[in-house]
């Protein structure tokens, strides 16, 4: 099999290769990383066992965050390393984790994948959701590394490819030594794909422990670096995408008409290069505009926020009473709302959410958010919100109570791995 997928690859390779060679001319981000991807890896010296975390984008390394955390703290004897396929990740995982080796993953070829897994010398591998790569699968298993696939998921999209391709992947499940999948449902579709139930384990979703443990401990001093006095009720738009702006506008000054209180707006674009814009339509609107790095002290009354920073989000829904996620009023697929929930806030979205179904879920199941429908509602449900400071009270909490009855699946991630890397073998690493 590892011949016939090495022989798959190269007719890919071959048939994609004016394309390709076409995007790494016009555009470095196709050069980056290269050489790492054809096995160009350094040799990493190793002190004890290893475990090598794979996220391919974004999301899957944030996630695995909470994991490394969790090794760092309890296992600081282990020595991890990083990989990932995207370059945004990559920025990421060197960003979070500035002092772990970060490389990118090895194209799938089995001779790259060899190299990969003698100069990395891991003694257990933990990829990230479901990645399934035959001949990684092929070669840790000749190299005895044992496999664990970590916050795995499979939707019934996957479920139906996974199960018309079983007879070529049928080798690569039985490859992977554990699965540690999100929910219930995740874990009858791998048994109906005949995994062995024994490697199933039901952990939860670690995007809950991540959430949690960004959340800062101290609101006030959020509020009073945005310059922002006692008693202030802040309406914040997060994510904002083009079309969302003026609903947000809208619904803050129809409910600081009506708060009864002073009201602040904080607005935080999704795209750093729409700050100008946004600064324009909202002070056509007749809104006084400041963006957040020029903060140095209180505000005047009424000031709206726009948030120029990188790394604020979690510190902005802190300060925040009223949170709208954005992407949602338009054909997006929304943005994360459990950011705001953890943080006990009333939380609202639009309707078109479909990267957050989960979420969404979760949160409307509680009582601890709500869909509004479109910017007429967003802006009703900010002018109620404003006046019931009882029923902000009352979603926030009900919000981070459902976050907080989801947690642990960190730890129960670090107990499979503790056992894999038990019955590991020590590795010595060659060329």
């Amino acid at each position: 099999m590892v011949v016939i997928w090495d022989l798959i690859y190269l007719m890919g390779l071959i048939l994609g290769a004016p394309l390709l060679i076409y995007k790494m001319i016009v555009s470095d981000k196709y050069r980056r990383g290269i050489g790492q991807k054809l096995g160009l890896l350094p040799l990493l010296r190793k002190k004890g066992k290893r475990v090598w975390i794979h996220g391919v984008s974004v999301g899957e390394i944030i996630a695995a965050g909470s994991l490394v955390r969790a090794i760092q703290a309890e296992m600081p004897e282990v020595e991890i390393l990083l990989t990932v396929t995207t370059n945004t990740a990559f920025a990421v995982a060197r960003r979070n984790h500035p002092g772990l080796p970060v490389h990118y993953w090895p194209l799938d070829f089995s001779f790259v994948i060899r190299r990969a897994i003698n100069r990395f010398a891991p003694d257990v591998v933990a990829l990230m959701e479901l990645e399934l790569w035959p001949n990684f699968l092929t070669e840790a298993q000749r190299a005895r590394v044992p496999v664990l696939l970590v916050n795995g998921r499979i939707s019934s999209r996957s479920y139906y490819v996974y199960r018309r391709s079983r007879p070529f992947l049928a080798r690569s499940f039985k490859t992977i030594g554990a699965f540690s999948v999100q929910t219930e449902a995740y874990a009858r579709r791998l048994r109906k794909l005949r995994v062995d139930p024994s490697k199933i384990f039901v952990t939860g979703n670690l995007k809950y422990d991540v959430v949690a443990a960004t959340v800062p401990a101290d609101p006030a001093a959020q509020r009073e670096r945005l310059g922002i006095a006692a008693g202030e009720l802040v309406f914040t738009a997060g994510s904002t995408h083009p079309g969302e702006e003026e609903a947000v506008a809208n619904a803050y000054l129809a409910a600081r008409k009506t708060a009864g209180v002073p009201m602040r707006l904080i607005v935080v674009p999704r795209a750093p290069q729409r700050l100008q814009e946004v600064k324009r339509l909202l002070e056509a609107k007749g809104i006084s505009t400041v963006f957040k790095s020029a903060i140095s002290g209180p505000l005047e009354p009424e000031t709206a926020i726009i948030v120029d920073t990188m790394g604020e989000m979690m510190k902005v829904y802190s300060a925040s009473d009223i949170v709208f996620v954005g992407g949602s009023l338009i054909p997006h697929g929304g943005q994360n709302m459990l950011e705001p929930a953890a943080c006990g806030k009333a939380v609202l979205w639009g309707p078109r959410t479909h990267n957050f179904t989960e979420s969404v879920k979760l949160l409307l199941d509680a009582h601890g958010g709500l869909c509004v429908a479109d910017a007429a509602a967003l802006k009703r449900e900010t002018v109620r919100l404003a006046c019931d400071p009882a029923e902000r009270a009352r979603m926030g909490l009900a919000a981070s109570e459902a976050i907080r009855t989801r947690l642990g699946a960190t730890r129960r991630n670090l107990e499979i791995l503790r056992e894999l890397l038990k019955r590991s073998n020590p590795r010595k690493t060659s060329f």
